[in-house]
């Protein structure tokens, strides 16, 4: 088979002659072969591809006639149905069809085919196809980096994230639009692959939505996912204050940096603030992580009567000191107003309160001579409690207070201690000496949960792990030769207990520890929060 003008066997061995072909080996006159077409033949399929923004294109198809018998001159004559057309070829043996649409078309090719035998006509049905370009596709958005931020405790902080988004098929240039929902902002890269996401100032974890709509030359996608920031509660600043020096530390007592020496006796700490207060009848207060300290007006309320303990409950303030008096602040300890009666109800109205500790809005506090008051409503009345806290002796003075919910543990003169496991309503002794070779003064009692450690005069220092039930002596002086512990303090499993010159740290919760130089040198402390 060939293309017409090139068709059958032996055609270029005949010789027409009007109507009848002479055949030139054997001389004989015999009629012509009437014209046959045997197919048509598509050469170049038509197909086209569509995109999103042109959802119709042009295929173009090419055709020529197949035929086993004919006599030249041949005469074609194509035509094509809906919704083909003819581009060009009209009377060839090349017909090229063109079809607009969006779908794949269906069409009808004819041919009539004439020569001098006559004439042959053929209908054959095509379809154009159409693919579909694949569309811009985004396969992922992902947080790279950040998603959480450390704060304060008490305080807040603002975290930042970076997102990229990926794609697949994107033709030509790619334009990118971000939104977030919730309490979130985009902070930089709107308009490029990767964007910096800036939530808002909280303690709690922050959830929002992103999403992002890419479009390139042909099409458009968008995809959204929800995100959550975390945030953790970063270390407190805890500073250390001595007779004509203080030290600050940010890093739980690894590092220590000097600040403008402030000279007070005891202090405490709620979130970012420090109240402190000093034997004169001073109270200072910082509202930076004490790095900064102002006068307040603790020296009216306190009068003459230098304060010997400060503590809070985060909301309420309040002060004990010699002459039975007691201040409370509630303004986070910036103005100071003298609690009353004399002695808060605890037996004399000349105590000398040496400790006073909170949970919540119950409060207790303990004085020379074995006296003691309880205050179940943020320090506005005081009951009396009884003599040394039922310790053992009545007469011994309570220096030191710690609790751990409802579980309280006091700790007094000659080493006599007591605990109470009603919030403070009733009282029973404990072992004198808390596991002590000796019978140490206690100066000071620190809970970390259900750990309590106490510490003492001549370096001697016990730890409990089950709320004060049983106690372990602690190695004497801590391992650092502390003749007097003055101030206790934890943050989370990290101890430090300070001495003049010496002091001793612990990274285990207290079980075991390591001696360090105070960082105070030898002046004398006074405190520490």
């Amino acid at each position: 088979m060939s293309r017409l003008l090139r068709w059958g066997q032996g055609v270029v061995n005949q010789i027409a002659t009007g109507n009848i072909i002479v055949n030139s080996i054997g001389g004989t006159a015999t009629p012509p072969p009437p014209i046959h077409i045997v197919d048509i033949v598509r050469e170049e399929q038509g197909t086209c591809e569509t995109t999103q923004d042109t959802p119709t294109c042009t295929s173009t198809s090419k055709y020529f006639v197949q035929g086993d018998a004919y006599t030249p001159p041949v005469t074609l004559l194509w035509s094509v149905t809906a919704p083909a057309t003819i581009t060009s070829g009209q009377g060839t043996n090349e017909l090229y069809v063109s079809i607009d649409s969006a779908d794949p078309a269906t069409y009808d090719v004819t041919v009539i085919a004439t020569d001098i035998s006559g004439s042959d006509t053929m209908t054959k049905t095509f379809t154009d196809l159409r693919t579909a370009e694949p569309p811009i596709t985004i396969t992922s958005i992902t947080r790279t980096s950040g998603g959480t931020c450390e704060y304060p405790t008490g305080g807040s902080c603002a975290s930042t994230s970076i997102y990229d988004v990926a794609v697949s098929n994107a033709t030509g240039t790619v334009t990118y639009n971000w939104t977030v929902t919730g309490n979130a902002v985009i902070d930089a890269g709107q308009g490029t692959s990767s964007i910096e996401v800036l939530t808002g100032q909280t303690d709690t974890p922050v959830t929002y939505n992103v999403s992002c709509t890419v479009t390139d030359d042909n099409s458009t996608d968008t995809e959204a996912q929800d995100f959550t920031d975390t945030r953790t509660a970063g270390l407190q600043p805890i500073v250390l204050f001595s007779t004509n020096s203080t030290q600050r530390t940010i890093d739980n007592g690894v590092s220590w940096q000097p600040i403008n020496p402030v000279i007070v006796s005891r202090a405490a700490k709620s979130a970012n603030t420090f109240g402190t207060c000093q034997f004169s009848s001073v109270g200072l207060r910082s509202t930076d992580g004490g790095s900064t300290y102002a006068d307040t007006t603790f020296r009216n309320a306190f009068g003459s009567n230098g304060p010997y303990d400060i503590s809070t409950n985060g909301t309420t303030w309040i002060t004990v000191g010699s002459g039975g008096q007691a201040s409370i602040s509630t303004d986070d300890s910036a103005s100071w107003t003298l609690l009353s009666p004399l002695g808060l109800n605890s037996g004399s109205a000349t105590a000398t309160f040496r400790s006073i500790r909170s949970n919540g809005t119950t409060w207790v506090a303990g004085a020379n001579s074995g006296y003691a008051s309880r205050s179940t409503d943020d320090g506005v009345t005081w009951t009396a409690l009884p003599p040394g806290l039922n310790c053992g002796d009545p007469a011994a003075g309570c220096y030191g207070l710690a609790n751990n919910g409802d579980t309280w543990v006091s700790v007094h003169l000659f080493g006599w201690a007591s605990r109470s496991t009603d919030n403070g309503v009733t009282w029973t002794a404990l072992p004198r000496a808390l596991d002590c070779a000796a019978n140490p003064n206690w100066a000071r009692i620190v809970a970390n949960g259900s750990v309590f450690i106490a510490v003492g005069n001549n370096g001697y220092a016990s730890r409990s792990t089950d709320n004060g039930v049983t106690w372990t002596a602690l190695p004497i002086g801590l391992n650092n030769g502390l003749t007097s512990i003055i101030a206790l303090i934890n943050q989370g499993n990290v101890w430090m207990a300070f001495g003049t010159n010496v002091s001793s740290r612990s990274t285990d919760n207290g079980a075991t520890w390591t001696g360090f130089s105070t960082p105070t040198g030898s002046a004398t402390v006074q405190g520490v929060a």
